[in-house]
């Protein structure tokens, strides 16, 4: 990273810190993380996509759309976009998306399956992070994300960092692929990348994508001792010991004011409604991948400014 660009990234960065001391101290809601879905289309099927591409066809908004779309975010103050789909490598103008929201003067993430990442390097050149989905070992993760998935994300991460493009590993925990934590914490420090971990969102009735509390826990203890050996692991202590100690169901949904009765305590308010939001291939919005299909608040029906305030 060039001297301009790291004044860049640091003025960018003093301005989100700026912005969430003024949420702490006023508490009004602005979405400084927006994931925004620019393509349904995908070319694999993995078992726990909440979007369920497969499931739907949703032609693509144009680029003049999207860019109304980020304007007016940028504008409710997101200072970091997120380009995911679907496969966002599929759009022709892909690179033009990326261009158009670094001129707002703002961190992209991209998130990719990495098939396309090759033919795409000069468009991702400008990206702050490429995030690559991998889900377990070899077998797997081609088992939930297709055949040859696994080797073409590696493939693709060697392309991106010989390209110096910054890159990170997304690793949805199931049933199935915690047995492989240690397997992708040796192969992040391997290929000089972070990785962080999460669990499926929906499909969780499904006995080979949910995990019991019990074994949820171990899962995080897993994280957390992989983390403290000094894997590059992007989760953090706090956030892990918190979800680890968590005492209720955590596949419920409780009111932010909830109070736990056996540790007589408020659960801490979800931050999710108030700092982020998802704007799907189909103009719906989101505050998050949890509650996904079930929503009718659409940008389309009024605005992105009356959909947020919703």
């Amino acid at each position: 990273m060039g001297m301009q660009a790291r004044f860049r990234r640091l003025s960018i960065d003093s301005e989100i810190a700026f912005k969430l001391l003024k949420y702490k101290l006023d508490k009004r809601p602005f979405p400084l993380i927006a994931h925004l879905l620019v393509t349904n289309r995908c070319n694999l099927s993995c078992v726990y996509c909440y979007p369920q591409v497969t499931q739907r066809k949703i032609p693509d908004m144009a680029f003049e759309q999207w860019a109304a779309i980020i304007d007016k975010l940028y504008a409710l103050g997101t200072r970091i976009f997120v380009l995911l789909g679907g496969e966002p490598l599929l759009r022709a103008d892909i690179g033009k998306l990326i261009e158009y929201c670094k001129s707002k003067r703002t961190i992209v993430e991209l998130i990719t399956n990495g098939y396309f990442v090759d033919k795409k390097q000069v468009e991702l050149r400008d990206v702050d992070s490429l995030c690559f989905s991998l889900d377990g070992n070899e077998e797997q993760n081609d088992k939930v994300r297709g055949k040859g998935s696994y080797r073409k994300v590696l493939e693709a991460i060697q392309a991106a960092k010989a390209a110096g493009i910054h890159c990170r590993i997304h690793a949805v925990m199931t049933r199935e692929t915690v047995p492989s934590i240690g397997q992708l914490c040796e192969l992040a420090k391997r290929v000089g990348v972070t990785i962080n971990f999460t669990q499926a969102t929906i499909h969780t009735e499904d006995p080979s994508v949910r995990l019991s509390d019990p074994e949820m826990r171990t899962f995080l203890q897993t994280i957390r001792s992989y983390k403290k050996e000094g894997y590059p692991i992007a989760n953090t202590y706090e956030a892990i010991r918190y979800v680890e100690k968590f005492p209720l169901a955590r596949y419920g949904i409780y009111p932010s004011n909830h109070v736990d009765s056996q540790a007589k305590r408020v659960v801490q308010k979800c931050l999710r409604p108030v700092l982020t939001t998802y704007i799907d291939a189909d103009g719906l919005m989101y505050p998050c991948a949890n509650i996904w299909n079930k929503g009718t608040n659409s940008i389309f029906d009024s605005s992105v400014e009356t959909a947020w305030q919703k």
